[in-house]
């Protein structure tokens, strides 16, 4: 019964996360291109790429935070711990992302977004 329920939680969390990548994602996209007197762009990024790379987003993030052990009990650690672990999952998963986006995609994405995003999905 307890192995259930540790693994309902596990995946909720999980859920959680891509929904707050997500959100993350878009909360930087918004403010990029919002705001044009105050952040001059060339041209916006267009709706597939900015959903192919959210899509990326929300698979390599808790990909990494597995692989990291994000999503284990935290009973016995400290809440700085737990902090410094969002932040190497946040750093990784933003190496990764744009790793793909510049190696593999001929369409350049704005590095403000992905850094932004980068902020984002840390807080």
């Amino acid at each position: 019964m307890l192995k259930t329920y540790h693994r309902f939680f596990q995946s909720l969390q999980i859920l959680r996360d891509v929904a707050l990548v997500a959100l993350s994602f878009f909360a930087a996209y918004w403010l990029r291109f919002s705001f044009p007197e105050s952040l001059p762009f060339e041209s916006v990024s267009t709706q597939e790429d900015s959903l192919a790379v959210c899509l990326m987003l929300a698979v390599i993030w808790p990909a990494v935070g597995w692989i990291g052990r994000l999503y284990v009990s935290r009973r016995n650690c400290h809440v700085l711990q737990e902090a410094f672990d969002v932040f190497k999952t946040s750093l990784l998963t933003f190496l990764l992302v744009v790793s793909l986006t510049y190696f593999f995609r001929e369409v350049r994405y704005s590095r403000l977004i992905m850094g932004m995003w980068f902020g984002f999905s840390f807080v």
